[in-house]
């Protein structure tokens, strides 16, 4: 045995972290998947690079120092891209659980037989906690987009108001 599941996901960071992007850029059709995945500039291509960029760092956040406010930081950039997207919620926050699937393809299925079960739940429990803030997130997302929907509506009857009362 000789290595813990914290160690394992430590030496494979890399490899996983990619894993899951990869996981996360497949939840789009394949021609958007293709886009953000191909093209590499930042500006043509924002939400590639933004996931490219943030998830690997939140992953070494999560199985690191495990900061809530450093990983609700990390989480934000990414969630505000689903959030305007409109996915539905279930959809905006399932990236974080393809987490769980990543490492389970990058590790060799023999590494889980000799863990022990405490060691898998504490790994599933912190996915599930960062998913818990990606709800939270997402949920202030479409609050502040509702939110400026209904001012600009406002002002859009606003406007309409004062041009009947100028043409009457």
């Amino acid at each position: 045995m000789g290595h813990n599941l914290m160690d394992l996901l430590k030496t494979q960071k890399a490899a996983i972290a990619a894993a899951w992007v990869e996981k996360i850029l497949c939840s789009y059709p394949e021609e958007g998947a293709n886009f953000f995945r191909n093209q590499k500039n930042q500006f043509s291509n924002p939400i590639g690079h933004t996931i490219s960029k943030n998830v690997p760092d939140i992953f070494e956040e999560m199985i690191g120092q495990n900061d809530r406010l450093r990983l609700r930081d990390l989480l934000k950039d990414v969630i505000k891209i689903r959030a305007v997207q409109e996915f539905p919620p279930s959809l905006a926050i399932r990236f974080v659980f393809s987490l769980k699937e990543a490492i389970r393809e990058v590790l060799e299925p023999g590494i889980f037989e000799n863990l022990s079960s405490g060691e898998l739940q504490q790994v599933d429990a912190l996915i599930d906690e960062t998913a818990l803030i990606a709800f939270d997130l997402y949920m202030e997302c479409r609050e502040k987009i509702f939110k400026l929907r209904l001012n600009e509506a406002k002002l859009r009857s606003g406007e309409a108001l004062l041009m009947q009362n100028e043409n009457s």
